[in-house]
């Protein structure tokens, strides 16, 4: 039988860098100026030394600037493959899910090469299973010595795709789409019931299965709908249908967002990226995504209605 070993990255940390040309600490004395698109785009020039670089950072991503969030890399699986982001480990600090303008000295590194050797170290019989950022992604990442937040730009969403079909992932669905005709139809049904505080229609439209219905589920969900201070307390007629324009391999298969407006006209306001429908406070409009589920053997549409704290800021 395989013994599997679960491999932290910081242990990780002391098998890579034998393989480095110089395994010291990255300090500011021994670190290159490089910029995230320089390191993205030419990742073989700088492996295994030591930056400084400044962008904005996420999660486990570092961006070039704000358009290197909404331009979406070829391969998703590679996030430096739109030449505009970079991965990120070793994190010695608690993990702040916000947009936030950094400057990070670091290694660069890269998902190959770490598996390559551990593959190379790890005895036979043995299957080591890698954490950290490359356990869910590949290509080049920076391993964070020193990370600090500067100033910089005001990081607010776009409101245009700049003619760019790799720039944000939705569109407004157009009128020939196999699937507006249902999707405007849940959308009113959505729309109406909001409207009339009609509860349990809310909640089949979210919860199609009735016996996967939870009720903190409910309870949170109707309160986010319903409650005082709700982003869909006041909205007016004005509607859009946003699509992604993935063609699925079932052609019931589809998602969609339906975004409605708080405000005078949404006209040039709507959301270009889906991390964008995210319902913030400040948003114009109010937004929830349509989405396939498999109920009792066959697909059927349902509503997830976005609830998140933190987001691009609103332009101002």
């Amino acid at each position: 039988m395989l013994k599997i070993i679960a491999a932290a990255v910081l242990l990780m940390w002391g098998l890579v860098s034998e393989a480095c040309a110089d395994p010291t600490t990255c300090t500011v004395r021994n670190s290159v100026p490089a910029s995230v698109s320089e390191i993205a785009t030419h990742p073989e020039s700088y492996r295994s030394q030591c930056v400084v670089t400044r962008g904005v950072m996420r999660s486990v991503i570092l961006f070039a600037n704000v358009d290197g969030i909404y331009v979406q890399p070829p391969d998703s699986s590679n996030p430096a493959s739109s030449g505009l982001r970079l991965g990120l480990d070793n994190f010695k600090e608690q993990h702040v899910d916000r947009y936030r303008n950094v400057e990070i000295i670091g290694r660069v590194q890269d998902c190959g090469s770490v598996r390559d050797a551990f593959h190379a170290s790890t005895p036979e019989g043995e299957v080591v299973v890698i954490t950290g950022y490359c356990h869910s992604f590949s290509g080049p990442y920076l391993w964070i010595y020193n990370l600090r937040d500067i100033r910089g730009p005001r990081i607010e969403r776009r409101l245009q795709n700049f003619g760019r079909k790799d720039y944000g992932d939705l569109k407004p669905a157009p009128e020939g789409w196999a699937h507006r005709a249902e999707a405007e139809a849940l959308a009113g049904q959505f729309l109406e019931a909001l409207r009339s505080r009609d509860r349990e229609t809310l909640m089949r439209l979210h919860f199609p299965d009735n016996d996967r219905r939870r009720p903190d589920d409910e309870r949170e969900l109707l309160d986010f709908l319903l409650g005082t201070h709700s982003p869909f307390e006041v909205l007016n007629s004005e509607h859009v249908i946003l699509f992604d324009g993935i063609t699925y391999d079932d052609p019931t298969e589809y998602r969609a967002t339906a975004c409605f407006c708080r405000v005078g006209s949404c006209s040039g306001r709507w959301p270009i990226a889906s991390f964008d429908a995210d319902n913030l406070p400040d948003r114009p409009y109010a937004c929830s995504k349509i989405q396939t589920n498999l109920v009792d053997g066959k697909y059927t549409q349902a509503f997830e209605t976005p609830e998140e704290t933190v987001g691009l800021a609103e332009p101002r």
